[in-house]
């Protein structure tokens, strides 16, 4: 799929539909990428309100939030566990995630930190939630990329009491008992878990 052919899709939703739309950067699932000539073209038409993104390009994130600053409706948020507090230290408007399933409270408060401009207490709360995020890579090697991220966060979660099962949809592998416990010390170690 072209940029191009990307711009009409989006206009096509925008024609269609009354509400505003938030374009989802996330190319390691859809295999394209939203370029900033891209994403920047379409906010100044109005056709998207923001984006979210998971691109892990965030040099390009960076670039659309500098041509978005002085547009008051423009949106950006970015999808990393780990660079939450330079994100928003370079202009986001938000964050969603994925990490934050299994601790919500970690993200929050990074994002009160930030907003209080205590940079230093943000970036030792941003330090333990990328030991949290090293959860994703336990059991890489015997399930794919997708299936160890997904998989630790609902591993986690049924840890600690969010949720009932970790089983993941099948051809994905959940993690193992021998994974499980590697998590759980994770936890420990950041204190979500006694």
């Amino acid at each position: 799929t072209s940029q191009p052919e990307i711009g009409d899709h989006f206009r096509y939703i925008k024609d269609a539909v009354d509400i505003p739309i938030i374009a989802y950067d996330i190319p390691v699932c859809v295999h394209v990428k939203l370029e900033r000539k891209t994403t920047v073209g379409l906010a100044s038409e109005g056709v998207i309100a923001g984006i979210k993104d998971s691109s892990g390009d965030d040099g390009n994130l960076r670039y659309v939030l500098k041509d978005m600053a002085n547009d008051p409706n423009f949106f950006g948020m970015t999808g990393s566990e780990i660079l939450v507090d330079s994100v928003l230290a370079m202009g986001a408007h938000g964050v969603v995630p994925g990490l934050a399933n299994v601790d919500p409270h970690g993200y929050v408060k990074l994002w009160n930190l930030m907003q209080a401009g205590q940079h230093v207490e943000a970036r030792v709360e941003q330090e333990r939630l990328l030991k949290l995020f090293e959860i994703v890579w336990i059991s890489l090697g015997r399930t794919s990329a997708g299936s160890a991220g997904v998989g630790a966060f609902k591993t986690a979660m049924k840890s600690l009491g969010i949720i009932a099962s970790n089983t993941m949809a099948r051809p994905q592998r959940s993690l193992n008992d021998e994974e499980t416990a590697k998590v759980d010390v994770v936890l420990r170690d950041v204190g979500l878990l006694r």
